[in-house]
């Protein structure tokens, strides 16, 4: 019996709505960097294994997903001449791999997202110098992206893609310097950068 409260009896208590989600990935991936007439190589790659399961707090047999396995390879090159000025151009693609969870209005599940990288630039670094110079392009993509559902704001929908081109110019300069004093019958300083 519930006790009244500022002149009314509450009612029976009613369960909230909610998910529990469990998500497990596994990942396995391999590099590897040659040499090759000058030339730095990087090859790599990488396979996912994804476990979900996606139930409901108070009726455990209601689920989006139960145990859904999911897997996928993504690969990665690139590609940099060393030149003997310090100049080093340079070439990478990357590729991306994330499950997600949930699902649309409709009740079905989400597409996992996918994205790929292509980036191109140059470097500069003179031979002993501490001084870094870089300028690089990139274009990236991602699919299958959650927005609002424009038919219902309470739910997500996955709409075409998400593209994004940046060009980025940095300068890096790492000065050292060493002060050293000896004590002692010949005393001497010595100031030189390292």
């Amino acid at each position: 019996m519930y006790a009244p409260v500022y002149g009314s009896t509450p009612g029976a208590p009613v369960p909230a709505g909610g998910w529990r989600a469990d998500t497990r990935q596994l990942g396995l991936y391999f590099q590897d960097q040659m040499k090759i007439a000058g030339k730095w190589v990087l090859l790599g790659g990488r396979q996912d294994r994804v476990r979900a399961t996606e139930c409901s707090y108070f009726a455990p047999s209601n689920c989006y997903a139960n145990d859904e396995r999911t897997k996928a390879f993504t690969g990665r090159a690139g590609l940099v001449y060393l030149g003997r000025n310090g100049v080093a151009p340079f070439v990478s693609f990357s590729q991306s791999f994330a499950p997600q969870a949930g699902v649309n209005r409709l009740g079905e599940r989400f597409k996992p997202s996918r994205g790929e990288q292509l980036e191109a630039g140059v470097r500069y670094q003179p031979q002993g110098g501490t001084l870094l110079l870089s300028a690089a392009v990139y274009n990236l993509t991602k699919s299958n992206v959650l927005t609002d559902d424009p038919a219902d704001t309470n739910y997500q929908a996955q709409q075409g893609e998400l593209r994004s081109r940046v060009a980025d110019l940095s300068l890096v300069w790492a000065p050292a310097w060493m002060r050293a004093r000896a004590r002692g019958p010949d005393t001497f300083r010595y100031r030189a950068p390292l």
